[in-house]
């Protein structure tokens, strides 16, 4: 199969700094998925829909500029990754949204924690919330300081959280494919939290019965991957404590996350789950949030 017939993985620029560690990344993941990278930036040019940007001299700048950051992009990544294919788009339309529309077409879609213009204290910007919840296929958010030189996939391990809902599956399926591909062990956690209205009945919970119980829900749950990955060194972890709190620390030796893009709770139809949410804001390496890929 051609490059020109495998989806590429898009990765989001507009020059900031958390847009370059995002283009290395995706770079370094399109070339070890034997994948082509395509390089997309974009400048809203409207405000609730009434154009903020008349076409003419300005509009040329802003495209202008636009096209600088591409270059800038493919500039970076054909000095990191010669002979990855890589292609770039430039769009006068909201980021989110040309995104999300590339998205449909994409391996893996990629984007910074956060960009020009946001406020440094956040972790995620508006952008990268955006296209996590609605993007079609997986995910990935970068750290603005996550390391851009020398490997920065050096800690050898893939962590997966499990819930055991139907996000579930798309999860593990992404992380055991990673850890197969990069020949790194795989972590699989499960964090459960003792229902409070039963604590202030009173009631006994044996925890250690718990969490063994829970062992043996795991490795039914991850069984399948597992016999068709039987190469990846699998550990796992089930703890009672807050997910989040769980893969955050997690993270700290991990060189990837994977999550769900929703789960269980009050509010699991929502596009963005609560715990994948809270692993954006709190993760210290790239996050994927895992969805079934576009057909």
């Amino acid at each position: 199969m051609s490059n020109a017939e495998l989806r590429p993985v898009v990765v989001g620029t507009d020059g900031s700094p958390a847009a370059t560690r995002a283009v290395e990344w995706a770079a370094d993941e399109a070339a070890d998925l034997g994948h082509p990278l395509h390089i997309v930036t974009a400048s809203d040019t409207g405000v609730y829909g009434v154009p903020a940007v008349p076409s003419g001299e300005q509009g040329h700048h802003l495209a202008e500029s636009g096209q600088a950051a591409v270059a800038a992009a493919r500039a970076l990544v054909q000095g990191r990754r010669p002979g990855l294919t890589v292609t770039t788009q430039v769009e006068l339309d909201a980021p989110a949204r040309v995104l999300v529309k590339a998205s449909q077409d994409a391996r893996l879609t990629v984007v910074g924690s956060r960009g020009l213009g946001g406020f440094a204290g956040l972790v995620l910007g508006s952008v990268g919330l955006r296209v996590t919840a609605r993007a079609a296929g997986p995910v990935a958010v970068v750290p603005a300081d996550w390391p851009g030189d020398g490997d920065p996939r050096g800690k050898g391990r893939v962590v997966v959280g499990v819930d055991m809902s139907e996000q579930s599956a798309a999860a593990l399926e992404y992380a055991f494919e990673t850890a197969h591909r990069r020949g790194v062990e795989l972590q699989i956690v499960h964090a459960f939290r003792i229902d409070p209205g039963v604590l202030q009945a009173r009631y006994l919970i044996d925890v250690r019965e718990t969490e063994r119980t829970m062992g043996v829900q795991l490795r039914e749950e991850y069984g399948h991957w597992h016999t068709r990955y039987p190469g990846v060194t699998v550990t796992e972890l089930a703890i009672q404590d807050h997910p989040v709190h769980v893969l955050a620390e997690a993270s700290r030796d991990a060189d990837l996350v994977v999550v769900g893009a929703s789960g269980r709770g009050p509010v699991a139809g929502a596009l963005l789950g609560s715990v994948g949410h809270g692993v954006l804001h709190h993760a210290h390496c790239p996050v994927v949030l895992a969805r079934p890929e576009p057909l």
